[in-house]
């Protein structure tokens, strides 16, 4: 089943951060889009819940040095 999730970020210094960000989630396989804001400090994820998590989200975030909160 597709859902769509949006995760408040912490710890982001720049623009950069949040396209390393969605590199990194896009990889993670049952995720169809990440798409961030660094103004709003946030990115929303469209995945298939059946094959990824948000906990595997907040995982690769915090792997990553940033703190993220559904």
């Amino acid at each position: 089943m597709e859902k769509e999730i949006t995760i408040k970020l912490n710890g982001l210094h720049c623009a950069s951060c949040i396209m390393s960000i969605e590199m990194e989630l896009e990889e993670i396989k049952g995720v169809r889009k990440a798409e961030g804001s660094y103004a709003k400090s946030e990115i929303k994820v469209e995945f298939n819940e059946e094959e990824a998590s948000p906990e595997k989200f907040l995982k690769v975030i915090k792997d990553l040095g940033y703190e993220g909160e559904v």
